[in-house]
């Protein structure tokens, strides 16, 4: 299991050390950068890092020396998707001088996608991460092969590819025959080349990747924004003691406190019940109650199950991102023939995934009611937080709204939609499938929408501390998110468009650039 880092992206996630959070990075050295991360894969999808290959690396030539055993074992026995048909054409026997044809024909057979384009950063992901599983020696392809991918990648030439087609049988078959088509058209393939181009998870896990580097930034960023809230409505940081949690063997409730704690640190906002419990009960009538709601109150409890979905999945995505993940694969001289191109791992690392973010979109909506209800905050902030009560104005009236609407959308996309189902495919050879890529891409789709959650309740931050007037009363770590975001986001004193306002935060959410 790789080391911890720190909190968040932690426990699973090994960082290379050229690449830190904020730098621009130029180039990734593989084979040299092995074992690769999220991060890695975040980095060359969406910041468009450079991949050097090294061709003097001994895993090159560990790939090249596996290719020359392929080359002979393929004349002394029967291989799958190399001398024999693809899937339920396996009893068909085709002759090593039929290379040209066969490699080309699965190749134009599977061009068959629909729908909208995916992202190119999901495609770029995805070539990256069979780039990094051909070079793992296990495929008998020759080093041109991940060669071609990486040029791909350097020049920006990643194909343009319908999201649909993908159940997860033998992987994500039919968007990788789009790059797949691209290495055709420059270079002739042999071997069972055309089969390791396609057979495997790669746009589920490159997604995957994306999904919970995003996930994790949005996580911590919220967090943060709970800190600042709380200290806006006066919460009680008794809830978060750790004498207390320790009754608890939950790790992530217990770090989720500790989170907390050093969030509030040094701040003159938060009450503490052993000095409001000694005061007189007609006085105490007066005041908020000694407890808070459980936003507050059970905060590290409700995300303590979050902290845990988002490590489970992460340490999953670690290990699919350095797993072989193809059929049949060659071993110490020898082919095996399994079943290594499944998905149902990733699949249900996106759906815990999910199931966090769901819960998380939950906790933000309980905060957001908090801030703009003054039924709820005990009168501390006015309704919808309207700066110029003069009746002209409607403060955040409308983007209150606005996260309730989203929200339904938000639940019907967070529910489960894998299943591990039996279907007719391809004369029931496929009678089980993960449908991986479906679950990376609603989980996309959930964090996008978290991301707008993120930005309307940062905004609700933003004017909440501002109407309260506590700037100098914040702890360091707060006063410090509170003032990066004034600097965003001008103060509401009347009604304006937030449309722009939430685009901008959403784009530096998107860029990890807050």
């Amino acid at each position: 299991m790789p080391p911890p880092c720190n909190f968040f992206y932690g426990h699973y996630i090994v960082k290379s050390e050229n690449l830190t959070r904020g730098q621009t990075v130029k180039n990734l050295t593989l084979p040299s950068d092995f074992p690769i991360t999220v991060e890695d894969v975040f980095e060359v999808a969406r910041n468009r890092t450079r991949i050097h290959l090294d061709k003097t690396h001994p895993v090159a030539s560990f790939v090249k020396e596996c290719n020359r055993q392929y080359k002979k074992l393929r004349f002394e026995q029967t291989i799958y998707g190399d001398t024999t048909g693809f899937g339920a054409q396996v009893k068909n026997i085709v002759l090593p001088s039929q290379d040209k044809e066969k490699n080309r024909n699965l190749i134009l057979n599977l061009r068959i996608g629909s729908g909208p384009p995916l992202k190119k950063e999901h495609v770029r992901a995805a070539m990256f991460v069979r780039t990094v599983m051909l070079l793992r020696g296990c495929s008998g392809v020759r080093l041109e092969i991940p060669e071609c991918i990486t040029e791909l990648i350097n020049s920006d030439k990643e194909p343009r590819t319908p999201t649909y087609g993908s159940i997860g049988d033998s992987g994500d078959l039919v968007q990788s025959s789009y790059y797949g088509f691209e290495v055709l058209k420059r270079i002739e393939l042999e071997g069972r080349e055309g089969l390791a181009l396609v057979n495997g998870t790669q746009f589920m896990t490159g997604i995957a990747s994306l999904a919970l580097e995003d996930f994790g930034y949005i996580f911590q960023f919220v967090c943060k924004l709970f800190a600042a809230l709380i200290q806006c409505l006066e919460g009680t940081s008794d809830a978060f003691d750790g004498e207390l949690h320790s009754l608890k063997l939950h790790e992530g409730q217990n770090v989720m406190a500790e989170f907390f704690r050093n969030e509030f640190a040094g701040n003159k906002m938060t009450r503490e019940i052993s000095k409001l419990e000694i005061l007189p009960p007609e006085i105490l009538a007066t005041m908020a109650p000694l407890q808070d709601y459980y936003s507050i109150r059970c905060l590290a409890h409700a995300l303590s199950p979050i902290y845990s979905s988002f490590h489970n999945a992460a340490r999953t995505i670690h290990d699919e991102l350095n797993s072989v993940s193809d059929n049949p694969v060659i071993i110490n001289g020898k082919v095996k023939h399994g079943g290594h191109f499944d998905g149902c791992e990733i699949a249900e690392a996106m759906e815990r995934l999910k199931e966090a973010i769901r819960r998380l979109g939950y906790i933000a909506r309980a905060y957001k009611r908090r801030a703009t209800d003054t039924k709820l905050n005990y009168g501390l902030l006015p309704s919808y937080l309207i700066a110029n009560q003069n009746g002209l104005n409607n403060g955040l009236q409308g983007l209150s709204l606005s996260f309730d609407s989203l929200y339904a959308a938000f639940l019907k996309t967070s529910l489960s939609d894998t299943v591990f189902a039996q279907n007719d495919c391809e004369n029931d050879n496929q009678d089980i499938v993960s449908l991986g890529m479906h679950a990376a891409l609603s989980a996309s789709t959930t964090i996008s929408q978290l991301t707008t959650f993120a930005a309307m309740l940062a905004i609700i931050t933003r004017q909440a501390v501002a109407l309260r007037k506590i700037e100098s009363k914040l702890s360091p770590a707060t006063k410090v998110t509170y003032e990066k975001l004034a600097d965003i986001i001008p103060f509401i004193a009347k009604d304006r468009s937030l449309h722009g306002d939430l685009r901008k935060l959403e784009k530096l959410f998107f860029n990890h650039a807050f």
